[in-house]
């Protein structure tokens, strides 16, 4: 397919090229074979200034930056062309030929040549113009692409970022968590080393390739929440609200960890009752995720420069994977010393 691409502007030159020069056959009048000599010449021409403009003088000159250089090379390829042109047509003696048509016409020669020469000038400038314009395109098509490419490896990077920040220290406060319940209470204990069994799990084995459904995806927030409970204080509330049943769609893997692991590690105050609440809702292909967490004494800037990806980067990774597919909304409200995130996000 890619191929057939590549060779789609080649084609929509050739083909029309070969119809402009087969277009007098359609004329009730029988051509010499003088005339069609010129016309395989003249296509001759016409394919060779495009494809040594498109090849060799915009490559190697106009993507140099040598735009005076680009317009002389130019002129002297166009100049080139009309002469080589003329003097074909008049060496084929295709005046004579064209004056059989019209003996009492002593200018038909001279009428020929010019009228041959203003049209061979004006498709030939057209050429140019396109050839121009198509390497142009392609050219500004494959920095996008490199672009991407390079965008691509940075969200690989930042979620590889992602998967380290959750690993050591969170690992090593969860463990600690569990074995200190194996003394009071064996069955909670379990229960805490399934749920991270589970997500060590996904983050191991389901995100190799970046890609994971919403199912999974809630799946793995409520492991997260659940192993974070053993380690916050008991006077902080998390409410959990997850729809009942999930229309499952493709989704970034781990695209929604930032937001709720930015309000368990500053939404906590550690001075008074805190409620977090984690808010998930679905309308079809749209899905609506909201987390609401008090401030604790942190600014939001520094508390964006000490989340792990941070927001910023995290809405990058967005901007990237969902271009003009979502909006993000994070408030700090002072009044009520909260900080809101809601984000609606299409998935397909």
């Amino acid at each position: 397919m890619k191929k057939n691409l590549l060779w789609a502007p080649h084609l929509y030159i050739i083909v029309p090229l070969f119809l402009f020069l087969l277009f007098p056959l359609t004329f009730q009048i029988s051509f010499p074979k003088e005339f069609w000599v010129l016309q395989i010449y003249q296509l001759i021409l016409y394919l060779g200034t495009f494809y040594l403009n498109y090849y060799v003088v915009v490559p190697k000159i106009l993507f140099k930056n040598k735009s005076f250089a680009f317009i002389i090379v130019l002129c002297l390829i166009i100049s080139i062309s009309a002469i080589l042109n003329y003097y074909i047509a008049v060496f084929n003696e295709v005046h004579l030929a064209m004056a059989k048509f019209d003996s009492t016409n002593q200018g038909s020669r001279v009428n020929f040549l010019t009228i041959n020469s203003f049209m061979f000038l004006v498709v030939t400038l057209f050429l140019i113009f396109i050839s121009t314009t198509v390497k142009v395109d392609e050219r500004l098509k494959d920095i996008s692409n490199r672009r991407k490419k390079l965008e691509q490896e940075k969200i690989s990077s930042e979620l590889a970022l992602l998967k380290a920040q959750i690993n050591p220290h969170f690992y090593f406060n969860v463990l600690h968590a569990i074995y200190a319940l194996t003394e009071t209470n064996v069955e909670k204990a379990q229960e805490a080393l399934q749920s991270l069994s589970l997500m060590m799990r996904y983050v191991i084995y389901e995100t190799k390739h970046h890609s994971s459904t919403l199912s999974k995806e809630i799946q793995f927030i409520e492991h997260y929440i659940k192993l974070m409970q053993l380690r916050i204080p008991k006077s902080t509330t998390v409410i959990f609200d997850k729809p009942k049943s999930v229309q499952d769609y493709s989704l970034s893997s781990m695209i929604l960890l930032p937001f709720v692991e930015n309000a368990f590690k500053h939404g906590i105050t550690h001075h008074k009752e805190d409620e977090i609440t984690i808010r998930i809702s679905q309308d079809d292909t749209i899905l609506f995720f909201e987390v609401f967490n008090p401030i604790a004494e942190i600014s939001t800037k520094d508390l964006e420069e000490s989340n792990g990806i941070g927001l910023t980067n995290t809405k990058r990774r967005l901007d990237l994977l969902y271009p003009n597919h979502y909006e993000l909304e994070t408030t700090e409200d002072l009044e009520k010393k909260e900080f809101r995130i809601i984000l609606k996000l299409h998935l397909v």
